[in-house]
């Protein structure tokens, strides 16, 4: 160590610990209660005011020939003190309000759906409002992870529900089906040995009803896993839904699907088709629509689902009815989305009609999901 080193070594020791008890001094200061902040706040500028008016009014007189009292210069220093007094107010509520801010911040953050956001701790802290900050983001850390685990639960949930309906399809289709198309050919062998029209008759009533029966049958069958889903895609399977099932229940689908879009993930083909069905479903039982459309587009990297209606509309902030079916629905389309990487919104006002849009990634689900198609083993 040199010697000028030496000697002004001495000097800048007093100067750090000025520094250090300074900043001590200054977060003690700013862990004071709010209200405590803000009445030591104005107490200072009313003396502040006071000291410093009392003693320019006093020079003032004493200066003037006279000793006559110049209105305009109170008047002046009126506006000043008072402009004065309402930015240093305004300045260190700012400052003292910093932890409100953050809550306030956290609620905008939560009102648009983030609920990663938290509150973090203002330099100009508040005992009280620094445990509520600390609750407030105890309980959303412990909101995130149970909807996280209800999440995953979620999908268990769909993919035992998708593999239970595969396996009753498949019943319905290797078992009942085929019971009722062999019974249907058994009445035509008896009904050629009938002598009497009546008889006739009998067994051709009795044929249609099991005609009606069996193609019920395979309606059902087909409704429950579409095996021209994993035949010809989703593009083919939408089409195929819409001419199939909609054609007497709704009114004339415009369609817009992209032909040359491929084949997307099983798990992604799988959700789009289910919420299809549950929009268009929808709209049969609650819109009284005359028009309703149908889309499916590439944007990007993204797929995306639209299913439009004119109907009657709802509120979708309106609070659902209890243990409500169109509720129940809306949130089982959300999920199928969230699953797969997707996002889904509801866009509707009362008389207006209602518009789901759905948007689902392109890229190949990360390795370790849990598939929602069944395997056929």
């Amino acid at each position: 160590m040199t010697s000028q080193e030496q000697a002004a070594g001495p000097a800048t020791q007093p100067k750090g610990r000025l520094r250090r008890v300074g900043h001590l001094l200054l977060e003690w200061i700013a862990r004071f209660p709010l209200f405590y902040k803000v009445l030591i706040a104005n107490t200072l500028l009313v003396v502040v005011g006071v000291v410093v008016g009392s003693w320019l009014t006093a020079d003032h007189v004493r200066a003037s020939p006279g000793h006559l009292v110049h209105w305009e210069f109170i008047l002046w220093f009126g506006a000043v003190a008072v402009s004065g007094s309402l930015v240093l107010n305004y300045v260190l509520l700012r400052a003292a309000l910093q932890p409100i801010g953050a809550l306030h911040r956290l609620a905008d953050a939560l009102h648009k759906g983030n609920l990663e956001a938290r509150a973090d701790r203002t330099f100009f802290s508040d005992r009280d409002v620094d445990r509520l900050i600390a609750a407030v983001n105890q309980v959303l850390g412990e909101l995130t992870r149970y909807q996280e685990q209800l999440r995953h639960l979620s999908s268990r949930v769909t993919a035992q529900l998708e593999t239970e309906r595969k396996n009753l399809a498949r019943e319905l289709h290797d078992e009942t089906a085929q019971a009722l198309a062999t019974l249907l050919v058994m009445q035509r062998m008896v009904a050629r040995e009938a002598t009497t029209p009546k008889q006739t008759q009998a067994l051709q009533e009795l044929r249609e009803l099991t005609s009606l029966t069996l193609e019920g049958v395979r309606r059902m069958s087909v409704g429950l896993r579409p095996s021209i889903l994993d035949d010809t895609g989703l593009v083919g399977a939408l089409h195929w839904y819409v001419e199939e099932f909609c054609g007497d229940t709704l009114p004339p689908v415009r369609m817009d699907l992209e032909e040359s879009l491929g084949r997307l993930t099983p798990d992604t083909e799988l959700a789009i088709y289910r919420i299809t069905q549950e929009a268009l479903s929808n709209i049969m039982r609650h819109a009284s629509a005359s028009a309703v459309s149908l889309s499916l587009q590439q944007d990007g990297n993204w797929v995306v689902l639209n299913v439009a209606d004119d109907g009657v509309g709802f509120d979708p902030a309106a609070p659902p009815k209890e243990g409500g079916r169109e509720s129940l629905g809306l949130f089982t389309m959300r999920e199928r989305a969230e699953l797969v990487g997707g996002h889904l919104e509801v866009v509707s006002r009362r008389g207006e009609g209602t518009t789901v849009r759905a948007r689902f990634p392109l890229p190949p689900r990360p390795v370790g999901a849990v598939s929602l198609v069944p395997s056929d083993g």
